[in-house]
């Protein structure tokens, strides 16, 4: 392990002067989706992909190179689709050229790089793919060198080393290195133009990582088509590093490498990926990694103003997507975009393998940085079957139950996405039912078709402590997973069948620091045409459909709000 870390420590920028070029056609097979073109700034390009990983958790540095070689092959391939669709930039995916490793600081050490500043810090820009070719810069040189040769901005997503003294360092780690989540942009000539270290990790990033810090300028990077800023996954749900690089220095498109596990009915990916753009009032370019077993779907590129351009949410296939679209970018910022006075915020705290074969390398997840959160999802699934389990044989025994279950309190608490929310059944086919919880209350008034199925209305605010702190002010109208058991309202359902001709719903009480997100989903976890189907007030307190122009049945209406101070 020391002379890995010695080598990673002491290898120089440089690179060969060709790209290696094979693509190994087992790895990749995707499914290629324009939207018709129409008059815009730039063509963006954003990849849904399933990256390759290793299955055991000790991985050597031959091991490592030989997984990375294959995601590099399989990036190549993408991008020279991406050209020939007349892409500007090309997206791909947080962990998309590692794969996922175990979760400990010293397994991910043969796949570090140390990344230069970029060449803006410089009188002579760094174009890796110009210089000699190092194993320790391997993805630096294959991404300089695909951007070269196809003509392409790309923007990617590694794991990155920077050493330290801890001597002189007091926040430099006691083995004396700082490991990142790193984002980089290089432009189409093939320079590196951005790069951002991740600065909200996700539960067990923070054994393996560590987090960025005021890194606004190197986020940032300008082309002939626009203005773009990095962000990272669970970045999202935080003010920093978007609110400097929107609100400070204006960039006109946020891009967003993220490995995202849904979490429905108000978390789900493309959900708040398009909920975010349109509070912010920027365009958002995101890549999320593709694995339905692990909940990971939901890319696409969005609009400020008009949501998502395009967008995909597939649970069913083993495919990844790649998406391409025209966007605008100078000029198109939403006046919504305001930003909270954020001066008092304060964040929340956040033995190597033998040989290379090709039984080590799978497509699939057999990692620390995502075994944590399976096995909290796993143990929270296991506990709904049972309960479900342990009601099905109570009713067996006694069918007076069912009708118990049917006995619909007005008001009860159960839990949605992992908080305690109130709520309260709509009943009827048309009526106006309001629910509070502490300081905010949530109204909606509807007209639906059958009053068949069940829905809810839910509020919360509260401090949300699930895989990390953050505080949450939120009205919910969402598909109960049950018609009979209310306290499966809140539970993850993706389908509907009710169809709802009208509804609005309010939030009251919150916040004039909350900063909310208005979400509108049907069923089968689609998003309906914001400004055509669903619309929303100014300050997003307020969500509707009215006059039948929601086509397809409702699977949940949310304003999900962030008071990013109260964390």
């Amino acid at each position: 392990m020391t002379d890995v870390l010695h080598k990673n420590f002491k290898a120089k920028m440089s690179v060969k002067k060709a790209c290696l070029a094979g693509v190994f056609s087992w790895v990749l097979v995707l499914v290629l989706c324009t939207v018709p073109v129409t008059e815009a700034d730039y063509t963006a390009a954003v990849v849904e992909y399933k990256a390759i990983s290793w299955l055991l958790p000790f991985v050597n540095e031959e091991q490592a190179h030989a997984i990375i070689e294959l995601n590099l092959d399989a990036f190549n391939y993408l991008a020279s689709e991406a050209a020939s669709k007349g892409a500007d930039i090309l997206v791909f995916p947080e962990y998309g050229i590692t794969g996922f490793v175990e979760e400990e600081r010293d397994y991910v050490v043969p796949f570090l790089e140390t990344v230069e500043e970029p060449s803006f810090h410089k009188s002579k820009g760094c174009i890796p793919c110009h210089e000699k070719f190092s194993t320790q810069t391997l993805i630096q040189y294959r991404l300089s060198c695909i951007a070269l040769k196809h003509n392409i901005t790309i923007v990617a997503n590694l794991m990155t080393v920077q050493p330290c003294d801890n001597q002189t360092d007091p926040r430099c780690p006691p083995d004396g290195r700082y490991q990142y989540n790193t984002d980089v942009a290089f432009s189409n000539e093939g320079e590196l133009v951005a790069k951002y270290h991740k600065e909200n990790l996700y539960t067990g990033e923070a054994k393996v990582f560590n987090p960025g810090h005021n890194q606004t300028e190197v986020a940032a990077f300008k082309t002939s088509f626009g203005y773009f800023g990095l962000f990272t996954c669970f970045d999202l749900l935080f003010p920093y590093p978007a609110e400097r690089l929107v609100g400070k220095l204006g960039v006109d498109t946020m891009v967003f490498p993220t490995a995202w596990m849904n979490q429905l009915p108000l978390l789900s990916a493309a959900e708040y990926q398009q909920s975010w753009s349109l509070s912010y009032g920027v365009n958002l370019l995101a890549a999320n990694q593709h694995y339905p077993i692990a909940q990971m779907t939901g890319s696409g590129i969005f609009s400020p103003t008009t949501g998502a351009v395009d967008y995909t949410y597939d649970m069913k296939s083993f495919l990844g997507r790649m998406l391409v679209a025209r966007v605008k970018s100078s000029g198109q910022r939403s006046a919504r975009g305001q930003f909270a006075d954020l001066n008092n915020y304060s964040q929340s705290k956040h033995s190597k393998g033998q040989g290379i074969t090709s039984a080590g390398i799978d497509g699939g997840i057999n990692s620390g940085l995502l075994s944590g959160i399976q096995r909290d999802d796993a143990q929270f699934k296991e506990n709904q079957r049972s309960a479900t389990q342990n009601q099905s044989s109570a009713n067996s025994f006694d069918e007076s139950m069912e009708s118990t279950f049917r006995q619909v309190p007005q008001y009860f608490i159960a839990q949605m996405n992992d908080d305690p929310y109130n709520l309260t059944v709509l009943q009827g086919t048309k009526g106006r039912v309001s629910v509070s919880n502490n300081n905010i209350t949530c109204t909606v008034d509807y007209v639906r078709e059958s009053d068949s199925e069940m829905y809810a209305l839910g509020a919360f605010d509260g401090l949300h402590t699930m895989n990390g702190d953050y505080y949450v002010q939120c009205c919910g109208l969402i598909r109960c997973k049950s018609n009979t058991d209310p306290y499966q309202c809140g539970a993850e359902m993706s389908d509907a069948a009710t169809i709802f001709q009208e509804f609005e719903l309010r939030m009251e009480g919150q916040s004039d620091q909350t900063r909310l997100f208005p979400e509108v989903l049907t069923s089968g976890v689609r998003l309906p045409q914001v400004g055509k189907e669903w619309g929303y007030s100014e300050k997003m307190h307020q969500i509707w459909s009215r006059g039948g122009t929601l086509m397809e049945p409702l699977l949940a209406a949310n304003i999900f709000g962030r008071w990013y101070q109260n964390d």
